[in-house]
């Protein structure tokens, strides 16, 4: 069986009556579908003394991501969001302090923005990640 959706849903798989197996889809709170009036908390990764992996292209992560990240606002605020920045320059916030501002601030969504590098190490991490709870 293949579902196809087009949003992240959380699911749970139960077994049913004679054999069948029961499919239950939770939407994420907070998810109604509009981003209008949500408050969305835009976090651009590393910054300062933190430079985070140097691309291909001899930036740091912390310019790309703060780069990306005030992108990422722009876009939201259009689409009706009410944006809050972890920083909007080049200064260094504790990876603890990152989502404890978004939870002061009651955000309905955290977005943090990183980018990895192969070269650390361990060639299973590279590329944009993003994370997200599936009941909240």
């Amino acid at each position: 069986m293949v579902v196809d959706l087009t949003r992240v849903v959380s699911y749970g798989l139960t077994p049913g009556s004679n054999g069948t197996v029961v499919l239950d889809l939770r939407m994420p709170k907070n998810a109604g579908g509009r981003l209008a009036g949500k408050l969305v908390v835009v976090d651009a990764g590393h910054g300062d003394h933190d430079r985070g992996a140097r691309g291909a292209n001899g930036k740091f992560e912390k310019e790309l991501n703060l780069a990306i990240a005030l992108k990422v606002a722009e876009s939201l605020r259009e689409s009706g969001a009410n944006v809050m920045l972890t920083r909007a320059e080049d200064f260094f916030i504790g990876v603890g302090q990152r989502p404890q501002i978004a939870n002061n601030a009651g955000a309905d969504f955290f977005l943090s923005i990183h980018g990895n590098d192969p070269g650390n190490g361990n060639r299973n991490i590279n590329g944009s990640q993003v994370y997200y709870h599936k009941d909240d």
